[in-house]
């Protein structure tokens, strides 16, 4: 029964984080279109200006090693071997596989753990 209770605590986080983050500062109100002063929904859905703005400026190492796996990885879910559009693929990787596989690893940690 402890494991249950830190498993669920534990994976309660993410989601005690994100009401915070959402919720408690004054936070603009979100947009889907480009507005030059601070990332929008219309940076995750077409491109993130600002980030490629700044990566021109400034290509470090870091930057360029961040931007070789978000290519890498937005690349290999357009071409998904479901078929799928990248909607529905990011939709099934990120509330689907991940949660999964995050909680199985999660458990694996707790049962090792606390015996």
């Amino acid at each position: 029964m402890k494991k249950l209770i830190v498993f669920a605590l534990i994976c309660s986080l993410p989601f005690l984080v994100m009401v915070a983050v959402n919720e408690i500062p004054d936070n603009p109100e979100p947009s889907h279109r480009y507005i030059p002063e601070r990332c929008t929904w219309h940076c995750h859905n077409v491109t993130c200006k600002h980030w490629k703005t700044d990566y021109k400026a400034a290509p470090t190492k870091t930057k360029q090693f961040h931007k070789d796996v978000f290519d890498w990885y937005v690349e290999s879910l357009h071409n998904n071997w479901l078929g799928l559009d990248y909607g529905a693929i990011n939709l099934l990787v990120f509330f689907g596989l991940y949660p999964l596989l995050g909680g199985w690893l999660l458990w694996r940690l707790l049962t090792h753990i606390i015996s």
